[in-house]
């Protein structure tokens, strides 16, 4: 696997008559602006001692030494930007780790709303990322924000049908690599966010937005959204009472990094393509902040035919709630767990069986969450509010099946051939952050 850091072909997108019709819509081929930085996303048609502080550039065992990349990215940098720095596999230093609306906008709104948007996104038909059936995952592509709403990133090719243009997006069979993408985010004042919508083609392992960026991409420790699913909204649905009023704050023109981890299993050429929307929340309505829940337990590598489970543990001092949450795996995990201690009483909050598409599971007064089923391999979690208290434990496990004939290690971002056990999500209350820790 290659690490690498480009910027090609990300894109922030303005409201405008040119690019309006190229935001999941129209012909693709008649955008005529250059990629450009900074600027909010619009279209009229739509609404994680190692210390990564996510999947990616994670150090093999504590102190490791980092190491170089032994290739240099050759693929073509979109215009108008600057080709970043190579960003190292395993750095050392401490970090800083759809959708149409069922209605449309008659105009581009003066004001931010002042409520999150609680239109459930729905699976447009084929009506943007058209490679008219020639790489899978043209139904995933979302529409952003309306203008003064949200921004939108996207990765992937301004003309889809330009061959030289799909060229630079291509990943061949048994291909894989890792990239980290400087950019700035594209609000111009200081806002406040909390809904975040992610889609990824297929081959697409993770994609991760963090605040920072050059050549330690999280040198602020702040993770500002993710997903290693294909199709994920972050929250889902109409806000419950309880969660009304939260926000995320986010600066103009902030330094970002956008990391995007693909591999592709299968015997065709895969296209890498992905798109983000940041929904914005009135300032004025903001009374509770969102915060990262990460914590990296440690791991070892595991041999040929080896059984093992990798955990991790946490103690909560400060009361919060846990929003949402999801484990974060590879291709050996055959279960992650997760589980809240209080009073000597150990409590399983969620458990999951499928490392490719995690279940993301949200906690609050409104959702009922299935019951899991470790007989049948189906996810479940805990309902209701999950509160944390002074004197809880966060606890987690991987169980690792290694059934390969060669030994897997621990940290790398290789799907395939290594391992992590992540826990990670969104809560009310002091972000609980922890790499390779017991405590």
């Amino acid at each position: 696997m290659t690490t690498i850091g480009r910027s090609k072909g990300v894109y922030w997108f303005l409201a405008s008559a040119s690019l309006a019709a190229f935001g999941c819509g129209g012909d693709h081929a008649s955008q005529t602006g250059t990629p450009v930085t900074g600027l909010p996303g619009t279209s009229p048609t739509a609404p994680g001692q190692m210390v990564p502080t996510a999947p990616g550039a994670v150090p093999m065992s504590p102190g490791g030494a980092a190491t170089t990349p032994t290739t240099t990215p050759t693929a073509p940098v979109g215009t108008g930007t600057t080709p970043p720095s190579t960003v190292p596999t395993t750095p050392t230093g401490s970090p800083g780790p759809v959708a149409m609306p069922t209605t449309s906008p008659t105009g581009a709104p003066t004001t931010a709303p002042t409520t999150a948007p609680t239109t459930v996104p729905t699976t447009p038909a084929v009506v943007c990322g058209n490679t008219h059936g020639q790489y899978q995952g043209d139904e995933l592509c979302i529409a952003p924000p309306p203008a003064g709403q949200g921004f939108q990133l996207h990765y992937g090719p301004s003309d889809y049908d330009d061959p030289t243009e799909l060229a630079k997006y291509i990943i061949m069979p048994g291909g894989e690599d890792n990239m980290f993408l400087p950019e700035t985010s594209g609000n111009t004042t200081d806002v406040d966010y909390y809904k975040r919508q992610y889609r990824m083609r297929p081959g697409s392992h993770h994609l991760i937005v963090s605040e920072g960026g050059g050549a330690n991409p999280f040198a602020a420790g702040r993770r500002l959204g993710g997903s290693q699913n294909e199709s994920r909204d972050n929250p889902q649905g109409t806000p419950p009472p309880e969660n009304q009023g939260i926000g995320i704050p986010l600066k103009a023109n902030d330094p970002i990094t956008l990391n995007l981890h693909h591999f592709n299993a299968g015997d065709q050429p895969a296209l890498e393509e992905a798109w983000v929307n940041f929904w914005y929340v009135d300032p004025a309505t903001v009374t509770q902040t969102a915060n990262e829940l990460y914590l990296f337990a440690p791991g070892t590598s595991v041999p040929p035919g080896g059984h093992t489970i990798f955990s991790g543990k946490k103690s909560v001092t400060t009361a919060g709630r846990i929003l949402s949450m999801y484990g974060h795996r590879h291709a050996s995990t055959v279960r992650f767990s997760a589980y809240r201690t209080r009073a000597g009483n150990k409590q399983l909050v969620y458990q999951d069986f499928d490392w490719e598409e995690p279940s993301v599971f949200e906690f609050n007064s409104t959702t009922t969450n299935p019951a899991p089923d470790p007989s049948t391999k189906v996810a479940g979690a805990f309902s209701g509010d999950l509160d944390l208290a002074p004197g809880d434990v966060l606890e987690w496990e991987c169980e690792v099946q290694n059934t390969q004939s060669v030994t897997i290690s621990y940290g790398a971002n290789e799907a395939l051939d290594s391992e992590m056990c992540i826990l990670i999500g969104d809560l009310i209350g002091p972000a609980l952050i922890g790499y390779f820790t017991t405590s």
